[in-house]
């Protein structure tokens, strides 16, 4: 017998294929929770959020004012709770309130960091641009969206429970409603907003711009209606009210529509917010 049949033939051992994509995004998990934490920190508790607190206390303070008015039963009658706040919401809310406090929060996500010449710190780690874009977009939303939902909360208790008696559902209900349409305004500018802050030296300017089209928006063309942020949030709000005798009135776009246009809007911001940041050139000597 040959002794070579003796021996088995060797085996084979292939190369187990690694999980790359797995581990990609764990580590982009942990590096985009590191980020936040550290914005979080540096932001949350700087003097960047007074704007957002004086502009989410007005309205509970003048509703509170109001509502402890010595106004006679008839007067007191007469105001009736879901049209005032519906007027309060939009003309304070959607038209001030929640531009400014996004103005205020995103735009100095990057100029910030280049004005204090610490940019390039973060562009140093080995960190994707998209998931810094992704940390500072998150701290700018959860900074603006925590304090104006909670504002709009409390102002529409407020003018409920002083002027109406509606049941604990649709208490609720509108009050998620609303609180829900605050989110998405902030999360909508404060993409924008953020974009300036890259683009621009001095983001103020356009802002500006922004700001008088967003505010002439019920005197346009209804067409040019829906290339603004509001017109999307007016027609999500539960009940329509005039601002004007010559505002332009514009079939109210379904909310099947709004809120993915609005979320295709932002993520396409932030997407070229990350293209932006990563074709940039720091030099601080220009600023």
């Amino acid at each position: 017998m040959n002794s070579t049949s003796n021996v088995a033939s060797p085996e084979v051992i292939t190369p187990q294929p690694q999980n790359s994509s797995g581990a990609n995004w764990s580590l982009w998990r942990r590096q985009l929770a590191g980020v936040v934490r550290l914005e979080l920190r540096k932001n949350i508790l700087s003097r960047r959020m007074l704007p957002l607190l004086l502009l989410a206390v007005l309205p509970v303070v003048w509703m509170a004012i109001i509502s402890v008015a010595p106004l006679s039963e008839a007067d007191r009658l007469k105001i009736e709770p879901n049209p005032a706040f519906a007027f309060v919401f939009r003309v304070y809310y959607l038209k001030i309130a929640i531009f400014l406090s996004c103005l205020v929060a995103f735009v100095q996500l990057f100029r910030g960091d280049i004005l204090d010449r610490s940019l390039h710190y973060y562009l140093l780690c080995p960190v994707r641009r998209e998931i810094f874009v992704a940390a500072k977009y998150l701290v700018g939303s959860l900074s603006s969206s925590l304090v104006m939902a909670a504002s709009v909360a409390a102002t529409y208790l407020v003018v409920h429970l002083s002027f109406g008696s509606a049941s604990l559902g649709s208490l609720v209900s509108g009050l998620l409603t609303y609180a829900a349409i605050a989110v998405l305004g902030c999360l909508g500018y404060g993409a924008v907003f953020m974009l300036m802050g890259l683009f621009f030296k001095n983001p103020v300017l356009p802002a500006i711009g922004l700001f008088l089209l967003e505010l002439a928006n019920p005197f346009l063309h209804p067409l040019i209606k829906k290339i603004s942020i509001i017109h999307y949030l007016i027609s999500l709000l539960p009940h329509h009210v005039s601002v004007g005798a010559f505002e332009i009135l514009a079939s109210k776009t379904s909310p099947f529509i709004s809120v993915p246009s609005l979320l295709v809007v932002i993520a396409a911001t932030v997407w070229l917010a990350s293209w932006r940041l990563r074709q940039m050139e720091i030099t601080y000597s220009d600023d």
